[in-house]
């Protein structure tokens, strides 16, 4: 600008400052009587002149800025033939719906593993390992399979660690705690809970299952929940800390091999196949209500796993969750025909 002129030739010692002065108003006069010219600060000019650069820099930098963002979105808008602009809203829209769903997810998860330990805790409130804990040979093969299931479940955590996948980790431990012990293991020891003998073998037995698994599931959740896990862990009974005063100076938990037991797999496979179908056979019962639990009735299955369900005979009942299980061909005659159903090729159970 043409007082920047003047400046600089000041400076360079080209005027007075009287005649600084004289040209300076006269400029000022000439933009007073023209206001289409740039506006001219009559206060501190020197200061106004050595910050104008600046601005402007800052201003094209800004609009340099800009100018990128929208032509990237030209760009991407010319190429895919969408609109950027609504695209990204709809994806802010829909992350925000992913995170809403996602923190359910983990409330779920929290509540399970909570509850599975509060089962856990409340039915080994007797149980000392030092005096009660039975041998692995001794264990029912219900028992050894929960137990080779615990060991895979470790071993896939371990693994998600160790590979920073800790989605896999979450899985994993939803499966367990709502699949492996509430839906199947735990549902079906429930009556040896509570109705074996308080000391009995079988209870035991039942006791040092729920005894592994508390261990590992507190330990497993230590890394992602730990005020959970301290939490369970200051409600676990004196004894069975193993003098450790928190859960947070324990060491990860191991796999045990003598717990794996790959041919329990395909074994309970089958059996829990037939558990489907009678759970499924019981169901038309009680809804006429002929029975109201499934305890009171007696099952008689045929089956194309007959070895496998002969070699299980005393534990089908427990597994089934029925008062008694037998492998036949076909129910006895005293067996009132309107109590019988069998599975149709629709998959629906009929007289």
């Amino acid at each position: 600008t043409q007082l920047e002129k003047l400046v600089a030739l000041k400076e360079k010692g080209g005027l007075t400052q009287e005649e600084f002065q004289a040209q300076k108003e006269k400029l000022i006069q000439d933009h007073q009587e023209n206001p289409r010219e740039e506006k001219i600060q009559q206060q501190n000019p020197e200061e106004s002149v050595r910050q104008a650069p600046a601005k402007r820099n800052g201003f094209r930098k800004f609009l340099g800025i800009v100018g990128g963002a929208v032509a990237i979105l030209l760009l991407f808008s010319l190429c895919t033939g969408e609109d950027p602009v609504n695209q990204m809203l709809d994806e802010m829209e829909t992350t925000v719906i992913a995170m809403e769903k996602l923190i359910k997810q983990l409330a779920e998860i929290f509540k399970k593993t909570r509850n599975t330990a509060r089962f856990l805790l409340g039915n080994i409130f007797d149980f000392d390992p030092a005096v009660d804990y039975v041998k692995y040979e001794e264990l029912k093969p219900i028992d050894k399979f929960a137990l080779h299931k615990l060991n895979k479940v470790i071993a896939e955590i371990t693994e998600a660690f160790e590979n920073y996948e800790f989605y896999k980790y979450f899985q994993a431990l939803q499966n367990f705690a709502a699949n492996d012990l509430s839906s199947f293991y735990l549902d079906i020891v429930k009556d040896r809970l509570y109705t074996a003998g308080k000391k009995s073998l079988s209870r035991r037995a039942c006791q040092t299952v729920l005894y592994e698994n508390l261990q590992a599931l507190v330990r497993v959740l230590t890394p992602v929940m730990p005020h959970q896990a301290e939490d369970i862990w200051q409600n676990t009974p004196e004894c069975q800390r193993g003098g450790l005063e928190s859960i947070l100076l324990a060491d990860w938990v191991g796999v045990k091999e003598e717990w794996n037991a790959p041919e329990l797999e395909e074994t309970f496979a089958k059996i829990l196949k037939t558990r489907e179908v009678v759970t499924r056979g019981i169901e038309p019962l009680r809804a006429e209500k002929k029975v109201g639990s499934s305890l009171e009735v007696a099952v008689y299955v045929k089956s194309e796993d007959k070895e496998v369900l002969n070699a299980n005979a005393k534990d089908l009942a427990d597994i089934f969750i029925v008062s008694q299980a037998h492998i036949a061909e076909s129910a006895p005659a005293e067996v009132p025909a309107d109590s019988c159903r069998y599975p149709h090729e629709d998959g629906r159970f009929r007289q």
